[in-house]
């Protein structure tokens, strides 16, 4: 359903890691939705309501991915032995970190928002769809200023006249305010906070 956390190696896995997803410290100060005016409790409403989604008793599992986005599980979640043979087909995974469909239209708005806001990070998954890349490249244009620090991290490009745009308006923008200092996150995506 989502990603709760990463690790480069067995060896970082924290196994005593509770099954709660965590939106982030840079999106708790900076991500809105104008479709929930008025609220500036947006990041907080979403991740509840992603938390609420896993039910009663959430539960986690640590997954070795493979280059064709499949996964095999490396922990034992309660006792289940069975999981770590099964090799998990790409299409279990949340291609964009998160489920992207929901049931509920107030939560669609806040994921389809959220996903937008993230576009620029999420251009730096490899394994994105000809389509997903197209769809999250056209939302990134609207952070020219967010792209501009990390597009030297996105591995492919479907059109890269969009690309050029966005990094003209960032030049733009920052000869016209000398002073703007853009924070630097552009190694810090929000599944890795």
């Amino acid at each position: 359903m989502a990603l709760l956390a990463s690790a480069t190696n067995e060896t970082s896995i924290d196994e005593s890691m509770r099954p709660v997803w965590n939106i982030g410290a840079q999106t708790r100060r900076e991500f809105g939705c104008r479709q929930v005016s008025g609220d500036r409790q947006v990041a907080e409403i979403f991740e509840r309501r992603v938390n609420e989604a896993a039910g009663q008793h959430p539960m986690a599992q640590w997954f070795k991915r493979w280059p064709d986005g499949s996964g095999q599980a490396v922990t034992v979640l309660d006792g289940n032995v069975s999981l770590l043979t099964e090799i998990w087909p790409a299409t279990q995974f949340p291609p964009l970190l998160l489920r992207s469909a929901w049931d509920d239209p107030g939560m669609q708005v806040l994921c389809d928002a959220f996903i937008d806001w993230q576009s620029p990070y999420l251009l730096q998954l490899q394994s994105l769809s000809r389509a997903a890349r197209g769809t999250l490249e056209q939302a990134a244009m609207h952070q020219a200023m967010v792209l501009e620090t990390c597009h030297h991290l996105i591995p492919e490009w479907n059109d890269r006249s969009h690309l050029k745009a966005a990094l003209v308006e960032a030049e733009i923008r920052r000869s016209a305010a000398p002073l703007y200092q853009e924070e630097d996150s552009s190694l810090q995506p929000f599944f890795n906070e």
